[in-house]
This record gives structure tokens, sequence and C-alpha cells, in this order.
């Protein structure tokens, strides 16, 4: 069966959406929509992955993802969450998000047996996926 991953980009530089998520409540009111219109679960993405996006710490994602996960969870949704950052992966862990994606590969091999993962674009340079 298909199943449609909705992605919401809750960053001030996303290419695709330009910065209208990065507000928790409109990032939120993008994740209802994409499940309303029918999508398995949403992909939340804390930082960008443009060539030219501002760097974003760990810190930075854990706080744009925080609410976001808090409420969607409530609401029982399949939660993703998109970061190469062991720091922010380990907390969508203990918020027990249903996926892992990272661009990079995962380059943390300890992490791997602990969740469900997407690697998406993964380059074969970084990474043990």
């Amino acid at each position: 069966m298909t199943k449609i991953l909705g992605i919401v980009n809750i960053t001030e530089d996303s290419f695709s959406d330009g910065g209208k998520f990065l507000s928790s409540h409109n990032a939120i009111t993008q994740a209802r929509k994409l499940i309303q219109d029918g999508a398995y679960a949403v992909d939340l993405g804390p930082a960008s992955s443009h060539p030219d996006a501002k760097k974003v710490g760990f810190n930075e994602e854990i706080n744009r993802l925080k609410p976001v996960i808090a409420r969607l969870a409530e609401e029982n949704t399949v939660i993703s969450v998109d970061s190469p950052q062991t720091e922010t992966q380990r907390y969508a862990l203990k918020e027990t998000v249903a996926y892992l994606n990272d661009i990079n590969g995962f380059d943390n091999i300890t992490i791997f047996s602990t969740f469900n993962y997407n690697v998406f674009n993964s380059k074969r340079v970084k990474g043990c996926a």
C-alpha cells in the first residue's frame, strides 16, 4: 500500500515554501492540513538543507520542533523528524516519533537499531546508511 509523507519545513529559509511554517502555529496548521488531505505521516524539518541556508544548531532545531511535536503527538499524528544532527535525532526518539529522516545517511551508527528510518538523497561519502 502506498503511503504519503507530508513535509513541513519549520525553517526561515526553506527553498520550497519560503519560510511560511517557521511559527509553530503555522507548522501545526499545515501538518493538520496534510493529514486531512491524505498524508499518512508528517515529516518535520527544523533546518533547511539548501546549500546556501543558514546553519542551525541542534538546540534551535529542538526549540522549533518541541511545540509542534507536542501538539501533533496529542492528536496521534504519525511524525517523522528530518535532521542530520544526532542530538536532534535523540530528542525526537525521546518524544517517540515514528521515523527519522537524515539526508546525510546517519553519521551516528549507534542510533540505528532504535527506530524506523528514512534515508532521502543520501550522500555516499557521509553516514553509514
